[in-house]
């Protein structure tokens, strides 16, 4: 990707972009991209380890029911 396109692409973005000032927002799009993905990694990362959680929270729960009705039954 050439800087022309790049400087094209942000303006329509931004409206006050000058090639004086590209470099800055190139920079911080670039880092906010960055930042977003990291956030997006850490919320899907807990979204699945509250799954795990609660998956094994009803697996033991379901253990822990059964070994009571054998105790009973048996």
């Amino acid at each position: 990707v050439s800087r022309r396109a790049l400087h094209k692409l942000l303006r329509y973005r931004f409206r006050s972009v000058s090639e004086a000032n590209e470099l800055g927002y190139i920079s911080l799009s670039v880092i906010a991209l960055c930042a977003q993905i990291a956030f997006s990694c850490i919320a899907a990362h807990t979204a699945y380890s509250a799954h795990s959680y609660f998956c094994d929270k009803a697996i033991r729960k379901y253990i822990d029911e059964r070994k009571d009705y054998m105790k009973y039954f048996l």
